[in-house]
């Protein structure tokens, strides 16, 4: 699992109801929740570290299709 600055996700999909779906990474760089097509990559939650902010996300072995 990889931890990133909450930052790097797209402010409106850092929550807890959208933990166990599919991840895309924006044109801006940033994070989010996929719409279309396929992806390896989960948003597994948010984690306080001491008091920063990280996003946490999961590596899947093999391509999901967004639903």
């Amino acid at each position: 699992m990889s931890q990133y600055p909450d930052f790097d996700l797209k402010a409106d999909d850092a929550q807890d109801a959208n933990v166990g779906k599919l991840l895309e990474v924006n044109t801006d760089g940033k994070w989010q929740v996929a719409t279309t097509g396929t992806s390896r990559f989960e948003f597994a939650g948010v984690m306080d570290d001491n008091g920063h902010k990280l996003i946490m996300i999961s590596v899947l072995p093999e391509a999901k299709t967004v639903a």
